[in-house]
């Protein structure tokens, strides 16, 4: 009579086992790394559309709506590149010596 040890089959079952956790454990990696990427790419498209929508605004004269914005992005987005963005895009467009006291306030901010 003959019979089959059970420990290969385990042992196989265990390798399995630890094979799958890492299989999910880099998926979760790299979802976790993509959903970063996405997030990244998003902030700053948010930081150029607000900061192009602000710098027009100043051109049209509508300083009050243009602060209300660059108060939204930085509150939302409380980070150096939005300060800048803001300050950049209005300095593109012409519009950064009028307000100077404001973007050298965000500029300073940067470097604290």
């Amino acid at each position: 009579l003959e019979t089959k040890d059970p420990a290969p089959a385990e042992a196989l079952s265990a390798t399995q086992a630890v094979s799958n956790l890492d299989s999910r454990q880099t998926r979760a990696s790299i979802d976790s790394e993509r959903a970063l990427k996405l997030r990244r790419m998003m902030e700053a498209d948010i930081r150029r559309s607000i900061a192009r929508r602000y710098s027009a605004l100043l051109a049209a004269n509508r300083d009050r709506e243009a602060v209300k914005l660059a108060e939204l992005l930085i509150t939302t987005l409380d980070d150096d590149l939005s300060r800048i963005a803001l300050v950049s895009q209005a300095l593109n467009t012409g519009q950064g010596q009028e307000h100077a006291v404001r973007h050298m306030s965000w500029l300073e901010a940067t470097i604290r």
